[in-house]
């Protein structure tokens, strides 16, 4: 029996776990999501946000692995949030991810058609 590749998962946190981290709750209580790359970094995604048109592209054009993306999870990384600034309008790595992640969220409950 052949196994199933895995996929690479990334973390990011949703706004309640921001929230309810202000109101002095402990983090280890809200995990951060785990979702596969491929689902939060969508081709429709990409383009719409950055005018790539596929994970691969982007990845090669930031000069960043798929590991390294997925090891970096929601935090920065000066030249990959240079690369991000440079063909997004998003400030940074962290708010692209939280922006992939809010759109994943609203795919998984239908409030969003699409890929």
């Amino acid at each position: 029996m052949q196994s199933i590749p895995q996929a690479k998962v990334i973390p990011f946190a949703g706004r309640g776990q921001r929230r309810n981290a202000r109101l002095g709750e402990p983090a280890s209580r809200h995990p951060p999501h785990m979702v596969p790359v491929e689902e939060l970094l969508t081709p429709s995604f990409l383009i719409r946000h950055t005018g790539y048109d596929s994970l691969p592209a982007f990845l090669s054009a930031g000069g960043i692995s798929m590991e390294r993306l997925v090891s970096l999870g929601p935090h920065s990384a000066a030249p990959w949030d240079d690369f991000i600034r440079l063909v997004s309008v998003h400030p940074g790595w962290p708010a692209m991810l939280r922006e992939a992640g809010a759109e994943w969220m609203m795919r998984r409950l239908g409030l969003v058609v699409g890929d």
